[in-house]
């Protein structure tokens, strides 16, 4: 019988069988997912889902399962792990997100358990309305992106092809000002990481 567990303090002792975790691209850490995993310690074919689409959340436990699963599923050397079946649904890349051809592979169930009306209708609205547009690329379109109203996009976050660690051989620096309501400083950091 399905059993929702609040949060991890009280799960100690359990011994499941199965566990599926759903939305936990909200996660903010992972101790749901540690507990009931080490709960499953005794179990000989013990099962766990992890069922998802993308979210907002960077840098948490989503970013950790989706990196490891996407190297798993595509066969990266050194995560040859026959114990996980990734099924990732997504887009090839952002540009797809316009071309209805392109849609079924981010939703598998497209025309049957999701309205193809009602993705047409969320496309054009975010074709008029940027704000939208973050929302249905992760929702949908389970595209990496951070919230609609954050300065630097997650593609300029994560810009792979501008920088590059190796290139600076795995040396860095991030500065930030948080800047006041009248021309005085609040606030500046650097942090740096040099070799």
């Amino acid at each position: 019988f399905p059993v929702t567990i609040p949060d991890s303090k009280t799960m100690d002792g359990l011994n499941a069988h199965f566990f599926s975790q759903d939305e936990f691209h909200e996660a903010r850490n992972r101790k749901v997912y540690d507990v009931m995993k080490q709960s499953q310690a005794a179990r000989e074919q013990a099962l766990a889902w992890l069922i998802s689409t993308n979210g907002f959340v960077r840098e948490a436990f989503f970013d950790d399962v989706y990196n490891y699963a996407s190297k798993v599923a595509t066969w990266e050397s050194g995560f040859e792990d026959y114990r996980l079946l990734p099924l990732i649904y997504e887009l090839d890349s952002r540009e797809e997100w316009t071309d209805p051809s392109s849609w079924g592979k981010a939703n598998p169930g497209l025309g049957t358990i999701k309205k193809i009306d009602d993705l047409e209708n969320k496309v054009e609205r975010a074709k008029n309305n940027p704000k939208d547009l973050s929302g249905i690329l992760t929702k949908d379109f389970n595209i990496r992106d951070t919230i609609s109203t954050a300065w630097l996009s997650f593609d300029d976050i994560n810009n792979e092809k501008t920088f590059d660690l190796m290139r600076f051989n795995n040396s860095f620096a991030i500065g930030g000002a948080d800047l006041s309501i009248t021309t005085d400083l609040t606030c500046a950091a650097l942090y740096r990481d040099w070799e």
